[in-house]
């Protein structure tokens, strides 16, 4: 049987993150943010999640480039 698990950062990230949430994800860090992991879904557009190093609080960069500190995504401890 096949290991399923992929990496929570894949290597080629530019394949399902575009510039503009790149870009986001760059000023985060600046702030104290690192990104965490990037949800890919099958036929969906993919979730990238951020954590704070100090609060450990979570915010995902949407598919527009937004950032919602308030979302519904269920993430493990």
């Amino acid at each position: 049987m096949k290991d399923r698990t992929q990496p929570p950062i894949p290597e080629n990230i530019q394949d399902y993150v575009d510039a503009d949430r790149m870009a986001v994800i760059e000023k985060f860090e600046q702030y104290g943010w690192d990104l965490w992991f990037v949800r890919r879904p099958l036929f969906q557009d993919s979730i990238v999640v951020l954590k704070h190093q100090q609060t450990g609080a979570t915010c995902i960069i949407d598919e527009n480039a937004h950032v919602r500190h308030e979302h519904d995504l269920a993430i493990r401890p």
